[in-house]
């Protein structure tokens, strides 16, 4: 079994009955997955859009001002490719120098929902 799988239970009269049924859970959101993280400069408007975007469809993160954090930046270009904001790493992906469609695009894309 796989941990992606579990055992339903039957629960009945005086005892419990197992069901030889495996199935697969129910997708989770991504906050149960992984940490989405959002590298920001904080005089950016593009970044301010985005997190307001994020957390008006209920969207979990964690920000990394680049400016005030040297390894942030580093990881960021490294990720990237480039120093531009916001810039956005969930599940492995990235997405960089983006506005609110392309990040809406991006997360349906990629099935991260909140």
């Amino acid at each position: 079994m796989s941990h992606r799988d579990f055992v339903c239970v039957y629960l009945a009269g005086d005892g419990a009955i197992p069901l030889s049924i495996l199935a697969r859970p129910p997708t989770l959101p991504h906050s149960f997955l992984s940490i989405m993280i959002i590298y920001i400069k904080s005089f950016c408007p593009w970044c301010k859009e985005a997190l307001a975007w994020l957390d008006a469809h209920g969207y979990r993160y964690e920000i990394r001002e680049v400016l005030e954090d040297p390894e942030a930046m580093e990881h960021m270009r490294e990720i990237s490719g480039q120093s531009l904001t916001p810039t956005m790493e969930v599940d492995g992906k990235v997405l960089a120098d983006f506005d609110t469609g392309q990040l809406s695009e991006f997360l349906e894309a990629n099935g991260i929902r909140p």
